[in-house]
């Protein structure tokens, strides 16, 4: 999943507290050393001036100034220290919670205040949230300049706009703008905290995205306009200020002594304890004139940033139409609809800037002439060099309509694709660079996102994740693919395990945001049976003018393994039954005036417990109501429910807000979220009360509007806070699953309100796009049964060993075995097959069982099954169980041999979790015409090829025998079982 940039300022913050190169990089000692020369001794005069202290965090006064603070206070000098936000999420503990950890830091705070010379009631706690201020401003600026009203100081200290961390920069922007506002004329000045620790090369912004920071590292070092620094000696005050850090037990000390609780190594105080505390002039005055930093000391090697990275000129590359400023795109003819079925068949390298048959411009990216027609359909061969921005097709411009829709019908190359999985050595990353550098580009070292779907931004983003509304397929490990949706700037997670079976993604727009909905094979988990398809998440952001429909490829395969992505078709159209006023959903904005109940609302809602109001920002508890829920009940078991709550800067910790859903007379779910934590419960009528069955750390954040949705489809459910899973988990559990009452809650008045409430069912009609169904056909008539009876010995007629040296048995219980040992595993391939009298078709399954009872004992299974026309052309699918240390899975394999052409490398397989394990029965099923292969685990479609998508030139096929393999890869079988062989016909 993308991170937000809540969680990678905090990642960044732990891992420079990780490290010790603060202070021992000669480069930032010489930077400080530089600095330092360049200040005016302002010692006299800084210790006379009344200060008002302001610090983003609990700890950033000591740090910054905590020598000047104490120096102003022997002197007899006011000083008033301001804590913006309360620290509440410096640690991530199931110990110490969220607000007794706030608790805690304020303690902490006036320890260290006391020791430096400063009151407790001088010290003023603003009570905002951090990683928040960015989006409370205005608020932290009002506070501040309450401050100024009240204290009358002489000098305002704040920390550098040049800290990388947004809570520094931000605290530097809102105090100017309050001095500004009120006219302030005394002297302000910034003190630095990580710009000193990491020096002026690394203020790039840590929490700007990926693409972002790439673009900084053009920079390494900025032209800095700095004035020259005034310093205040901290001689004989040195032991004080590290005494004073040393009051921030939480931040020197794992406290819990949890993995996570992260704290500052010892000596990265050190630079702070210096000769001097810097302070650099916020107002430029004569006796501070700004200086360029021409005689800036070169940074030693590990500081210097990477060569620059240069993007080639994309051959078949399709620009964007030139865009006015205020992003409409100045378009003369933008499209309406498209329809390609792919039926001109076009060599690769051919097809970005060819037309669709209508005449339709195919747009995209297509760096290594990877794309193609065949078969007719696109096919988006193998990559050399992983990444996006390289491989891809678009359509557009699109001028952003409610209800305008694109649905892609594909089947990627891997739902798991990403770069190798292996540990990387050195020589693996020297082979990486020699293969791309001709390309002009450098694979990021892990690609694990490998396919995006849906309405982008440009014909060709170089990350295409990053806006739009897009489907992203993620590689799930063990789970396969974990299929993701953008909202807002997270990457949902919908479903995870989503097999290698074709997918229709149908991507809906609105005014802001979209619907995203999925479709696969009658059966397949996670997805709707076509024609019908599943609501999997709501985006209420996204609100580009123009957009371009199409997909983008970065990976395929891993571990060498190439398999390439195959489109059936793509439509875009406006489906007026799909915009935000149809019927295929039940929806209340929320706002108005009055009871929830009362008036004219659009929904029948019911009080449940408490009283809810309409306010003109949404709904909230009634005045002088503890809290209050009200539920509606749908015409249909919701698989989808949404609500955007909005959150003022600062508001009581006891706030609430939340959905009901499988709601009735038999009880109902609930979700809550809070200022510190959330909460799953389930109430059964016959079984009591609420019961907790989750509790998490992710929580309601301050200053802002989140998306609370839970997606459902009535056996296994998630729930996402905008766009993060609470909880870090789905839940498999199917009570009350058909219940139709869906419901809001809020706690006591607190400025939290709720609105855009709606819910959709679990699976709605796909358009009426033309599209053509997956093919799944099963057989009907069962032609050849099997149980294996008789006494033990080896399989006889009509069994016939057709491949390979290995045995296969029957053991005299109804069951024949692979007849293989620890000791003698089964030596390669070995296929034991009957003739078959239907040439054009086949369904043949057999009942699996691995050998070994648990992981450890060394047994590896690789049974399946096999489908042959002669010994140079024949498919065959087998599970792969292996006792290895590095995959605590299972998966099952399509392996094709085509006109004598066999590699191992062109083999397809689908990762299955624990589905297939040790001493475990599992059913193994193939349907086959000859040229299409479906394979099933347990009756759930899991696999989908056809033999012209691993060999294009590949005629179809007859099949001519029918049986079981037992098949090398990776490993040889270790003595697997079968039971139960049947095959059927049409």
């Amino acid at each position: 999943m993308l991170l937000d940039p809540v969680r990678l300022s905090r990642l960044a913050q732990r891992a420079a507290r990780r490290s010790l190169h603060a202070s021992k990089v000669p480069a930032r000692i010489a930077w400080r050393r530089w600095s330092m020369n360049r200040g005016v001794d302002d010692t006299a005069v800084s210790s006379g001036l009344r200060c008002l202290v302001i610090a983003p965090h609990p700890d950033d006064e000591t740090i910054g100034c905590g020598a000047t603070i104490a120096r102003k206070r022997a002197a007899g000098t006011d000083v008033w220290v301001a804590v913006v936000t309360d620290g509440r999420h410096s640690h991530r503990s199931e110990q110490i919670p969220p607000l007794r950890l706030a608790e805690l830091r304020a303690a902490e705070s006036l320890a260290a205040c006391q020791l430096l010379g400063v009151d407790e009631a001088r010290v003023h706690f603003l009570g905002f949230e951090e990683d928040t201020l960015d989006r409370c401003l205005e608020e932290v600026a009002k506070a501040i300049a309450g401050l100024l009203d009240d204290l009358q100081p002489d000098e305002v200290l704040m920390t550098s706009d040049h800290d990388w961390n947004a809570d520094h920069r931000a605290v530097c922007q809102a105090t100017r703008q309050a001095v500004a506002n009120r006219g302030f004329t005394g002297r302000v000045a910034a003190y630095p905290v990580w710009f000193w620790a990491d020096g002026p090369w690394r203020t790039a912004p840590w929490e700007n995205t990926f693409a972002e920071a790439r673009q900084l590292l053009r920079h390494p070092v900025e032209a800095l306009r700095l004035p020259r620094p005034r310093l205040v000696s901290t001689a004989g005050l040195v032991d004080l200020k590290r005494a004073a850090f040393g009051r921030y037990a939480s931040q020197v000390t794992n406290l819990t002594g949890e993995d996570e609780w992260q704290v500052f190594p010892a000596g990265w105080i050190e630079p702070f304890l210096g000769p001097w505390e810097l302070f650099f002039p916020v107002e430029q005055a004569d006796d501070f004139p700004v200086e360029q930093a021409d005689d800036f000391p070169v940074a030693e090697a590990d500081d210097t940033a990477p060569p620059e990275l240069h993007r080639e000129e994309h051959a078949g590359t399709i620009d964007a139409p030139a865009t006015t400023p205020d992003g409409a795109a100045m378009l003369a003819t933008p499209l309406t609809s498209v329809r390609d079925d792919f039926t001109d068949d076009r060599d690769a390298g051919t097809v970005v800037g060819s037309q669709t048959p209508a005449g339709v411009n195919r747009l995209g990216v297509d760096v290594e002439s990877t794309i193609g027609i065949d078969h007719g359909e696109l096919r988006l061969g193998t990559l050399q060099t992983l990444g996006f921005g390289r491989q891809g097709l678009a359509y557009g411009p699109f001028l952003r309509t409610p209800g305008l829709t694109c649905a892609v019908q594909a089947l990627n190359s891997h739902n798991s694709a990403q770069s190798n999985i292996l540990p990387e050595g050195r020589r693996a990353i020297l082979r990486r660079l020699v293969r791309d550098f001709p390309h002009g580009r450098l694979s990021p070292p892990t690609v694990d996102d490998n396919l995006v779907v849906g309405f982008f931004t440009e014909p060709a983003p170089d990350d295409p994740r990053r806006a739009g509304n897009v489907f992203v397929m993620h590689a799930a490990s063990v789970l396969n693919g974990e299929l993701r949706a953008r909202v807002g700037d997270e990457l949902l997670r919908s479903y995870e395990g989503v097999q290698e079976v074709p997918l229709t993604y149908v991507v809906v727009l609105r005014e802001r945001g979209a619907v995203y909905y999925v479709s696969s094979l009658p059966g397949a988990e996670g997805t709707a049976g076509f024609p019908a398809m599943r609501p999997v998440a709501i985006d209420r952001r996204a609100a580009d003018p123009v957009v371009f429909a199409g997909l983008q490829q970065a990976a395929h395969g891993e571990v060498g393994h190439e398999i390439a992505t195959r489109v059936a078709a793509v439509r875009v159209a406006t489906v007026p039954e799909l915009r935000e006023g149809s019927s295929s959903r039940i929806a209340d904005p929320l706002t108005g005036h009055g009871g929830l109940v009362e008036g004219d609302s659009p929904l029948a809602w019911a009080p449940v417990d408490g009283q809810l109001e309409r306010t003109p920002e949404g709904a909230q508890a009634a005045a002088g109501a503890v809290g209050g829920t009200a539920s509606v009940d749908a015409p249909w078991p919701a698989g989808l429910v949404h609500l955007v709550i909005t959150t003022p800067a600062r508001f009581d910790p006891d706030a609430e807000a939340g959905l009901l859903w499988r709601a009735g007379t038999g009880g109902a779910w609930r979700v809550r979220v809070r200022p510190d934590h959330a909460d799953l419960a389930v109430r059964v009528e016959s079984e009591g009360g609420w019961q907790t069955v989750a509790r998490g750390r992710s929580h309601l954040p301050a200053s802002g509007q989140w998306s609370l949705q839970v997606i459902d489809d009535g056996n296994r459910f998630g729930v996402h806070l905008d766009g993060q899973l609470l909880f870090d988990r789905w839940f498999d559990d199917n009570r009350l699953r058909e219940q139709i009452g869906v419901g809001i809650l809020a706690g006591a008045p607190s400025g939290v309100t709720l609105s855009d409430f709606e819910a959709l069912p679990r699976e709605v009609p796909l358009p009426a796009f033309d599209l053509v169904e997956p093919w799944h056909e099963l057989g009907e008539q069962v032609v050849l049964r099997d149980d294996f009876s008789g006494p033990p010995g080896e399989l006889e007629l009509p069994w016939d060993r057709t491949l390979g040296d290995g045995r296969f048995e029957r053991r005299g219980d109804h069951a024949a075995r692979v007849a293989a040992t620890l000791q003698h595993p089964n030596p390669g391939r070995t296929a034991y097959t009957r003739p078959w009298p239907e040439p054009d078709f086949a369904d043949i399954e057999v009942t699996v069982t691995p050998p070994g009872l648990v992981r450890g004992q060394g047994h590896n299974g690789r049974g399946g099954l096999i489908l042959f026309q002669d010994p140079d052309n024949y498919l065959l699918a087998n599970v792969w169980l292996d006792d290895a240390p590095h995959h605590d899975g299972s998966s099952v394999s399509m392996f094709v041999r085509a006109n004598g052409y066999e590699r191992l490398y062109d083999a397809v397989w689908t990762n299955v979790g624990r589905r297939v394990y040790w001493g475990k029965p599992c059913r193994l099923r193939i349907s086959f015409d000859g040229s299409t292969a479906l394979v099933l685990l347990d009756e759930v479609p899991i696999l989908f090829r056809r033999i012209q998508d691993i060999y294009p030139d590949a005629a179809p096929w007859l099949i001519n025998r029918v049986g079981l393999v037992a098949n090398w890869e990776w490993g040889d079988d270790t003595g697997t079982t079968f039971k139960s062989f049947i095959a059927r016909g049409r």
